[in-house]
C-alpha cells in the first residue's frame, strides 16, 4: 500500500520541480529583512511560475467544474506548454477577471450558502499570483 504524500509536500516538491523554490526562497528570506518587493509581475509571468500553477491547479478536485465559459482543467491539457505560458501571458496584459458562476451549497444547519465558481483561466491566473505572493508574503502572516 502506498502513503499518499501531504497537500503541503507535494507543493514543495512541485515547485522543486519546476525550479521555482529557489525563487520562493529568496522572496522569503528578503521579506524577513523588511524588503518592499516592486518587481513581482516578472515572477508571476515566468514560464516556471505559470506551469507550476497549471500543475498545482490540475491537481485540485475543483478543477474539474466549470465556471460560466463551461471549461475545465481538460481545456488547458491540450496546450502544449509554451502555448499555456503565451495564453497566460496575454491574459495578463490587460486582466479582466470574467463572470463568476454562482451556485448554492448546503450548510450543515439546512440553510443554503452562496458559493462562486471562477473560470478555470480565471483559477490559473489567481494561482500564479498566490504562489509568488504567499512566498513574498510569508513573513507577515507569521508575525500575526
Amino acid at each position: 500500500m502506498t502513503k499518499k504524500k501531504s497537500p503541503k509536500k507535494q507543493k514543495l516538491r512541485n515547485a522543486e520541480y519546476f525550479d521555482c523554490q529557489a525563487v520562493f526562497d529568496k522572496l522569503y528570506s528578503e521579506s524577513l529583512g523588511g524588503k518592499e518587493f516592486t518587481k513581482l509581475m516578472e515572477i508571476v509571468k515566468s514560464e516556471e511560475n505559470i506551469l507550476l500553477a497549471y500543475r498545482n491547479l490540475s491537481k485540485n478536485k475543483g478543477s474539474k467544474t466549470a465556471g460560466t465559459d463551461g471549461k475545465t482543467i481538460q481545456y488547458f491539457a491540450r496546450f502544449a506548454n509554451d502555448d499555456l505560458v503565451r495564453y497566460v501571458r496575454k491574459r495578463l496584459e490587460c486582466y479582466k477577471p470574467q463572470a463568476v458562476r454562482r451556485v448554492e451549497i448546503p450548510k450543515d444547519n439546512g440553510k443554503m450558502r452562496p458559493l462562486g465558481i471562477p473560470t478555470i483561466a480565471d483559477r490559473l491566473i489567481q494561482q500564479c499570483f498566490l504562489q509568488v505572493y504567499s512566498n513574498s508574503n510569508r513573513i507577515k502572516k507569521e508575525l500575526l
